[in-house]
């Protein structure tokens, strides 16, 4: 119900959206006499605020169209490699015809596998650009799941880790590959190359996880606390809503995007104030609604956050067999380079 008021609040509010919109031009357009006005800036903050509380943000484009290299600019090709119900495999390489002789040097591949938590693949455009050109770099790029019909089925942590092997092996088959995982998604790589590595199968060369809970009982943060002192029956009462008719995923159970928003917004009430009118709105406010995992695959993520690397886990539906986190960690524990950056504890 939350999720259909809030639509039906969007569209009430359209109009004075508009209104709200025109009248921050007024106060900041120097043509305008409102903006000569003594406070014209405040006012127009205030009004852009409005208007922005009102819009509708859309997915941004990563719109990595070149990069800097050496003082020369290399145009960037980004090509979708494979297209799954709720992720698209995504891979940015530079264009061989403007790298010359340079493009048949061999190139590593990253797979950057980016957090489903919300915030779309974008924000980590910068990460991109990095490694580029001198990587080939991949990316999960997460669907928004008010999108995804209900006759896809379900996404629970089995069929995350299920994709991430997918294309794991996708890529691993044509080019080495190192996996980058960062913030939620390192829990799930860690699992993929796990059962990767207990099946005998070929791994990454190198996997590296920042900002990751592995163990949430190390340096606890607010939201591993609430969790914690919360339910699993309060999560899905609070923030689990069905997605309304004029989607495509109607009938979803979903956290909505609007919750996500309005969590990055409390989290940090200065940094959006202060960004009024730039880009900080378009990435952020284009946030995502993420599937509702199942009760089990829940109970099962919470546990994953409080064992140790050394713990066994056993997959159920997606999954046919179990897992040691040993066997992922003992293939990289000879990398210091790994060892100082991820964030498991392998002393």
């Amino acid at each position: 119900m939350l999720y259909r008021l809030m639509e039906y609040q969007r569209a009430m509010f359209a109009p004075f959206a508009a209104w709200a919109a025109s009248a921050a031009s007024a106060f900041s357009d120097l043509r305008s006499p409102l903006s000569q006005i003594p406070g014209a800036p405040a006012f127009a903050a205030g009004y852009d605020m409005l208007y922005r509380l009102g819009q509708t943000y859309d997915k941004p484009a990563f719109g990595i169209a070149a990069v800097e290299h050496y003082g020369c600019t290399i145009p960037v090709v980004e090509q979708v490699v494979l297209k799954k119900a709720f992720c698209r495999l995504l891979r940015f390489v530079p264009d061989p015809v403007a790298l010359g002789a340079a493009a048949s040097h061999p190139r590593p591949a990253v797979l950057i596998c980016a957090p489903l938590a919300g915030h779309h693949a974008v924000m980590l455009r910068e990460v991109i650009e990095t490694l580029l050109p001198e990587h080939i770099v991949y990316v999960t790029d997460w669907v928004d799941a008010r999108c995804v019909p209900l006759v896809d089925g379900p996404f629970d942590l089995d069929d995350y880790v299920t994709e991430l092997q997918e294309f794991i092996r996708q890529i691993g088959t044509a080019e080495p590959l190192h996996v980058i995982a960062i913030c939620q998604a390192t829990v799930p790589a860690l699992a993929a190359i796990s059962l990767l590595a207990s099946a005998d199968e070929p791994t990454p060369r190198s996997l590296i996880l920042i900002g990751g809970p592995i163990d949430a009982r190390r340096s606890p943060t607010a939201v591993g606390k609430l969790a914690a002192d919360h339910s699993l029956e309060w999560f899905q009462r609070n923030l689990i809503y069905t997605v309304p008719d004029r989607y495509a995923g109607a009938g979803r159970k979903v956290c909505p995007n609007f919750l996500q928003l309005a969590g990055l917004m409390a989290a940090q009430p200065d940094l959006w104030w202060r960004h009024t009118g730039t880009t900080i709105w378009n990435s952020y406010g284009g946030t995502t609604s993420v599937p509702k995992p199942s009760g089990a695959s829940a109970m099962r993520i919470m546990r994953c956050l409080t064992w140790r690397p050394s713990s066994t886990w056993i997959p159920s539906r997606s999954c046919s067999r179990n897992f040691d986190w040993r066997a992922a960690i003992g293939s990289y524990k000879a990398s210091p380079c790994v060892r100082k950056t991820s964030t498991l504890q392998l002393c």
